[in-house]
């Protein structure tokens, strides 16, 4: 699939995601594939409470890491 179709499509599954969040960790993975990362989350991070709320993730973070991370 050239790449604009697969960004395209990317951009469609993030729309759904949005109205059926159950779909978040499959279209996070394929995010992740396609920048070539190893995991990816949907999160929230607020520096002045130093806290970080993590909403969506594919699967892939190591939980060792995430509470570092916090």
């Amino acid at each position: 699939m050239p790449d604009a179709e697969l960004v395209s499509a990317l951009v469609g599954q993030i729309y759904d995601a949005a109205l059926e969040p159950s779909l978040w960790p499959a279209v996070l993975g394929q995010l992740a594939s396609y920048v070539g990362g190893s995991a990816a989350s949907l999160y929230a991070k607020d520096v002045t409470a130093r806290s970080v709320e993590i909403y969506y993730d594919d699967g892939g973070l190591d939980p060792a890491w995430v509470a570092r991370y916090r």
